[in-house]
């Protein structure tokens, strides 16, 4: 009597679950390529209403939603479990479309970040004061009104401060930059103060971590 009784239920929770699962795909597919998405939902809306088999399978999408209320227990177990796995796919979608944002945003077409070979990033790289000045003269690189390179050799590293909300230690990137470093990043700006003085203990702090 379970086995019957299980199969029963997953049987007549079928039309819930593939519209469900329709809902995924479709929110799914909306996150990756919203234009596209929209014109195949009316081309799909198009066909419920407009042709014989869309409105055959309307009315019968209908009568299953209808009789939600009787199997509701195993409807409602099916429901929620694949909301949840829908809800992962978008919160991994939006994070992952929010990063690609933010790196498309603060980069330049005409900004370049050179590395040592087999480096992926800025804290594992590490060039010597030669390659550097290579570098730095090198044809192709743009030049100020003075003739001046327009390019900064610059020292990334991590340090373990406390925060003065909380007390507890927190990591802080803190750059060194070079004297072209305002034509390079023309997009920094400072609201309050004055840039640093090379050469002396000063820096430039950002507006989170001076609220931390």
């Amino acid at each position: 009597m379970k086995r019957r009784s299980v199969t029963a239920a997953l049987t007549s929770a079928w039309p819930m679950i593939a519209a469900t699962l329709a809902v995924a795909a479709f929110v799914g597919a909306w996150v990756l390529a919203p234009r596209l998405v929209g014109g195949l939902g009316a081309l799909f809306l198009g066909w419920l209403l407009l042709t014989r088999t869309g409105r055959q399978a309307l009315a019968v999408a209908r009568v299953g939603l209808s009789t939600v209320p009787e199997r509701l227990g195993a409807t409602s177990v099916v429901v929620v479990g694949i909301a949840g796995v829908v809800g992962v796919l978008v919160a991994l979608q939006a994070m992952a479309a929010g990063f690609e944002a933010t790196l498309t945003g603060a980069g330049s077409d005409d900004t370049a970040l050179v590395l040592r070979a087999a480096a992926n990033a800025e804290l594992s790289s590490a060039l010597d004061r030669p390659s550097t000045t290579l570098i730095i003269q090198a044809p192709g690189i743009a030049r100020d009104a003075d003739g001046h390179p327009i390019a900064s050799a610059e020292v990334v590293v991590v340090a373990s401060v406390p925060k003065r909300s909380t007390g507890t230690d927190a990591n802080l990137e803190v750059r060194g930059v070079g004297p072209a470093v305002r034509e390079l990043r023309p997009q920094v700006r400072i609201i309050a103060g004055r840039g640093f003085r090379p050469g002396l203990r000063e820096l430039i702090v950002g507006q989170g971590a001076l609220r931390q």
